[in-house]
């Protein structure tokens, strides 16, 4: 009888301590944004404008930071860096930055390092050096949510990359659950009606490494009404509705019938990272073979999927940061429409209660 009791009890208790641990995991995913928040927004103080989700650099020379997706401009070569390396120095990081080589991609051209193998955009030709190895070991504490049920924060060197499809690249290290939005393509059309499709890390040209994404006064929506940075939590697996349906870290296979290549590792220097392109999920039109189960109530596009949604693993929808460094826990009941219009920056539809 008494057995019976206590098994009774721990059945009781056994959530309540869940319930808890997950509200202490949640917090502490809530002050990691708040800290990436507090960083763009040094970074703006700096540089007079926030960093480009993407820099990349094209044939004529110039650098450019840009979100608007990868074959949007004639990219030279493979030497592409995203915003997390530009936040570094601004939460705690800079003798990391302090390594980077912004003069060659990030990656390696083999698993075990060594230069990328495309310069000048010529398959095969070595660039004159490599981003230290080392790299492949660093994990960035405040780009980790605790809710992600990893087994590792490490990402093991995987293969990354398909822009020139023929050049080996690699990648690894520590993982990042914090992505930004800034894919012109998606945003243009979702939610149903034509959007302005400019984002919070859409970027202009710019000369050098320093600047290249948008200004405060280009935020005509203002800045508590716009995403910047959202959870799209391991995308190393690949998440429908909650239930993982297997790796894509080692995978660059095209899809034959959707054309869709794998989301592969989601370590915080792959560039593929450097952007997510929202899509909404279409019960009856968005089958297996692309992405997965809708909700039986229609469209969504958050923790429906982490291929193209945000995602998270926190009950009932996912943390965003917004434009003012803000934090807000956000429904995955949003409908489409209202996401999209908090994802664009100047569209003149700014929804201040969501």
């Amino acid at each position: 009888m008494v057995i019976a009791i206590i098994a009774v009890l721990i059945s009781l208790l056994l959530p309540a301590v869940q319930q808890a641990r997950e509200a202490a995991r949640r917090t502490q995913c809530k002050n990691n944004l708040k800290q990436l928040g507090l960083a763009f927004h040094n970074y703006e103080g700096t540089h007079s404008r926030f960093p480009g989700a993407i820099y990349m650099v094209l044939k004529t020379g110039t650098a450019y930071g840009m979100g608007t997706g990868i074959r949007a401009q004639a990219v030279d070569d493979l030497n592409l860096h995203m915003w997390t390396e530009m936040l570094l120095p601004y939460i705690d990081q800079a003798n990391l930055y302090s390594q980077i080589n912004f003069s060659v991609p990030q990656g390696w051209g083999t698993t075990t390092g060594g230069p990328v193998l495309s310069s000048g955009g010529v398959p095969g030709a070595a660039y004159n050096a490599a981003q230290p190895f080392s790299l492949s070991n660093s994990v960035i504490p405040g780009f980790l949510c605790p809710s992600t049920p990893r087994s590792s924060n490490t990402m093991p060197i995987y293969a990354g990359g398909d822009f020139p499809a023929a050049t080996p690249l690699f990648f690894g290290g520590g993982s990042l659950d914090y992505v930004a939005v800034a894919m012109f393509s998606a945003i243009k059309g979702f939610g149903g009606v034509a959007r302005s499709g400019r984002t919070m890390l859409d970027a202009d040209s710019f000369n050098g490494q320093s600047s290249g994404g948008v200004k405060i006064s280009q935020v005509t929506d203002g800045l508590s009404n716009t995403l910047l940075l959202g959870e799209i939590a391991f995308k190393s697996q690949e998440w429908w509705m909650g239930k993982s349906v297997g790796s894509n870290a080692t995978s660059t296979t095209v899809n034959a019938t959707t054309g869709q290549r794998p989301i592969q590792g989601d370590a915080w220097m792959d560039w593929h990272l450097g952007v997510s392109g929202m899509r909404p999920i279409t019960t009856g039109s968005y089958s297996t073979t692309n992405g997965g189960p809708g909700r039986s109530d229609g469209q969504c596009a958050i923790n429906c999927n982490n291929r193209w949604n945000l995602y998270s693993f926190h009950t009932g929808g996912t943390q965003i940061v917004l434009g003012d460094g803000s934090v807000k826990f956000t429904s995955q009941s949003m409908s489409t429409g209202t996401l999209a219009n908090v994802m664009c920056i100047d569209d003149g539809n700014p929804v201040s209660e969501f």
